[in-house]
């Protein structure tokens, strides 16, 4: 599916989101406070929102944006010419333990079959102490419902989740959404 959208990709969120998606990206990016010279996984990149609004705060961030969309990865590529994309699957990374300060992941885990599996890879990647931002539509929102009959899409809630195992819920006054349970879970059973 998204290889068919890629075009139009950022329209369609523009339209179906009343252009609140951007809002919610950049302050989420923000309030994540990256560090300086810090090395960033952007999972489920999408066409590049995520990275290049990191790029336009900390120019100094590495950034490498992972998606499974060929088609996506290409439009990603046109709009930032500054940051590393590669075609990969978010269940079985290549990257070795312990490779990022952050992970950010924008609309991305209700598109995996396997969230479990891609929460142990986020685990593995992430190195101890730092932060995953997982960013999604909150499950009783009007633009949950919108995106559920029109993409079949689920949760905007912008999370925070340590790898100490803590998260914050920012963004909406909703109780954190299952994802951030899991996610939570997922790293306490990992130590982190």
């Amino acid at each position: 599916m998204f290889n068919l959208i890629s075009k139009n990709y950022d329209k369609i969120n523009d339209i179906i989101s009343f252009f609140m998606h951007r809002y919610a990206k950049y302050k989420a990016i923000k309030d994540l406070k990256i560090l300086p010279n810090s090395k960033v996984l952007d999972l489920c990149s999408g066409s590049g929102d995520l990275g290049k609004i990191i790029k336009k705060l900390n120019k100094t961030t590495e950034i490498i944006g992972v998606d499974f969309s060929e088609e996506m990865i290409k439009s990603a590529r046109k709009k930032n010419k500054n940051i590393t994309y590669e075609l990969q699957d978010a269940t079985n990374l290549s990257f070795k333990d312990n490779s990022f300060d952050y992970i950010v992941m924008g609309f991305g885990l209700r598109n995996i079959e396997d969230e479990q599996k891609a929460l142990n890879e986020i685990y593995r990647t992430l190195k101890p102490n730092v932060k995953f931002l997982h960013l999604d539509f909150n499950n009783k929102s009007f633009l949950n419902k919108l995106y559920d009959k029109i993409m079949e899409l689920k949760k905007l809630d912008t999370v925070y989740v340590s790898a100490s195992g803590s998260g914050e819920n920012e963004g909406t006054q909703d109780s954190p959404v299952n994802t951030l349970e899991k996610a939570i879970s997922i790293l306490k059973d990992n130590g982190k």
